[in-house]
């Protein structure tokens, strides 16, 4: 099937164009092997294994091997790693006097991180278990003063790993950046959900994961990129390729046994009669017209009759059916011996990537992707494309607070409500985030600096009078092959027509200095382009309220700011459309860039 897709894509057809549907994930395995010894580029819609990922197989060893020091068998992992590269003949003899004399591998590195080495190894290998060793030891009393998301962060920047996997700059090191993006949303889920989000406790909630057969999707769904689709049929439901492929379709699995529920309800209690064998069989038989109506051009219906099985499969009546033949023609051979020794070698698991294609349809920005695109390409793939995790800043943190909090005050006013000055406050405590503050004084500082800010901001709009007429209002507009899309914090209507405020948690020095900034601001220039767009209006104003300050920056946009806003919007999709993803390294820029640890470019570090 490998050489028949081959083929069909020689002939001028995508690889995005054909499908593989297979009834299972599970029945998938085999044809994603296949597709990686032809060099097929394969998107796995129901893959699953991210914890399999060796990237993510670093971090599990990790988290074990600092939290339990007699679980010798991560350590191990994590030592041969592409992280410490330990010499793996030295390691086999330290871990063989370790299983000989009953100790963990654990006090063996201690040992021999004192100095004193109970078995002749390379002083290369010596040099990377003391190195081991103290960053355990480091990374232990970092756990006790911060939660798991930022430990596990600080061995991927402190280690090197996190660099070394984005310099390639391939599509493959963008499918691995994202299987560890995907592992902290599993760390972030955790904190959101517990009180004590420590390293120790996160490594019991991941084996109780582990134990209940939790192993979610790895990013090859997620990618964007000219490959072939491997799904199942009910994912495909309301789809359409070029050529489609029906696999495995046998007997026993195309239509599938009945199953039976697990807990049985007494008949007794039912009140009507459940549906029997043949109702399932028309489901079935419903299910299997979807799949073949998936294909607009070509259908293609296989199975074996040798699964490496000691019995041999009969066809699925419904190919039968579909072909209204009484049986199938007996020309089907035998595997070979060495056809069934074959299917033991050794294949990577890891999908082979396509070569990255220009995007070609409509492509989505909004004014923060523009601004990363034009400040530095690069920036703009590591946050956009690839969404490098980075650890919470704390303006980021600080900001999300202030506006969530300011949101609450006017949505009750715009309801009629009238609530104390105290109550904002009351409110801001509640949504209060300690995450990304430089240390416990300055995180106060700033919480300080926060509430002050509030109170300034709740005197003026209860001593204006005025009520929003939007928050948070969203908007869209398409023009030439781009979709863009964005969100309004405020919109008012006064006398002279409506007026954009958005809300900034820093500071002006003067109203000079605010009006300035609004002035030149992309934003407001984007977004009164946007209520041109979308409203047929431009708006009378646009207005930056700098929260710390409590100073309001004002700027009217006419026709120059209106072409300066189209012109950065195409010339941001041009690169993007062109991956032209060049770092454009500058020393202010870098030094408040999150991503200064990791970008091989940055002034900064």
């Amino acid at each position: 099937m490998a050489d028949r897709i081959l083929e069909i894509h020689e002939q001028n057809s995508a690889w995005r164009d054909i499908a593989v549907l297979v009834r299972r994930n599970a029945d998938a395995d085999p044809y994603l092997q296949s597709f990686n010894m032809k060099q097929v580029p394969f998107r796995f819609s129901g893959s699953r294994g991210l914890y399999q990922q060796e990237e993510v197989k670093v971090l599990v060893a990790f988290i074990r091997a600092l939290t339990d020091f007699d679980n010798s068998r991560d350590l191990f992992y994590l030592a041969l790693s592409d992280v410490y590269k330990a010499g793996p003949y030295d390691m086999t003899r330290i871990a063989g006097y370790a299983e000989k004399k009953n100790l963990s591998l654990h006090s063996v590195f201690k040992t021999i991180a004192e100095g004193t080495s109970p078995v002749e190894i390379a002083k290369e290998t010596e040099e990377t278990v003391k190195r081991i060793f103290a960053d355990i030891l480091a990374f232990v009393d970092l756990a006790g003063a911060k939660n798991a998301g930022a430990v596990v962060y600080a061995f991927l920047e402190k280690s090197g790993y996190l660099k070394a996997l984005v310099s390639p700059m391939t599509l493959e090191s963008e499918v691995r950046i994202k299987n560890i993006r995907l592992f902290f949303d599993k760390i972030k889920g955790f904190s959101d959900l517990v009180d004590d989000d420590s390293i120790r406790s996160f490594a019991r909630y991941l084996d109780l994961l582990r134990e209940v057969g939790d192993n979610p999707a790895t990013s090859e769904a997620e990618l964007d990129e000219d490959a072939v689709n491997v799904l199942t049929v009910h994912k495909a439901k309301g789809l359409e390729f070029g050529t489609v492929f029906l696999v495995g379709l046998i007997e026993d699995r195309f239509p599938g046994r009945e199953r039976r529920e697990r807990i049985p309800v007494p008949d007794g209690i039912l009140k009507e009669i459940l549906p029997g064998r043949e109702n399932y069989l028309q489901e079935e038989r419903r299910l299997f017209y979807v799949a073949m109506t998936r294909a607009r051009r070509a259908l293609y219906l296989t199975y074996a009759r040798d699964y490496g099985l000691k019995r041999h499969k009969k066809v699925s009546p419904f190919v039968l059916e579909a072909l209204d033949i009484p049986k199938m023609p007996e020309d089907v051979l035998r595997a070979s011996v060495l056809e069934e020794i074959r299917r033991y070698a050794l294949s990577d698991s890891r999908p082979k990537m396509p070569a990255p294609v220009r995007p070609t349809g409509t492509l989505r920005l909004s004014h923060v992707q523009v601004e990363d695109y034009l400040l530095c390409p690069l920036k703009f793939r590591f946050r956009h494309v690839m969404r490098v995790p980075v650890l919470p800043h704390h303006s980021l943190v600080f900001g999300r607070v202030l506006h969530t909090t300011i949101h609450s005050y006017l949505r009750q006013k715009m309801k009629g409500k009238r609530p104390a000055e105290q109550d904002i406050i009351d409110e801001y405590g509640k949504n209060w985030v300690n995450e990304g503050f430089l240390s416990r004084e300055h995180e106060e500082l700033r919480k300080a600096a926060g509430e002050q800010a509030l109170r300034l901001f709740y005197r003026r709009e209860e001593g204006s009078g005025r009520l929003p007429a939007f928050l948070e209002k969203p908007f869209r507009w398409q023009e030439g092959g781009i979709r863009f899309s964005g969100r309004y914090d405020r919109i008012d209507f006064e006398d002279a027509g409506p007026v954009i405020i958005d809300f900034k948690s820093t500071e002006a020095s003067s109203q000079k200095e605010a009006d300035r900034r609004t002035a030149d601001n992309l934003q407001m220039d984007v977004y009164a382009l946007s209520f041109l767009k979308t409203e047929g209006m431009l708006p009378v104003e646009t207005r930056l309220h700098f929260l710390e300050s409590d100073i309001v920056g004002r700027a009217v946009k006419g026709e120059k700011e209106l072409r300066r806003a189209g012109e950065k919007i195409r010339q941001a999709a041009e690169g993007v459309r062109g991956g032209d993803f060049t770092a454009r390294p500058d020393w202010h820029n870098c030094s408040f860039c999150e991503f200064k640890t990791i970008c091989p470019s940055s002034f900064a570090y």
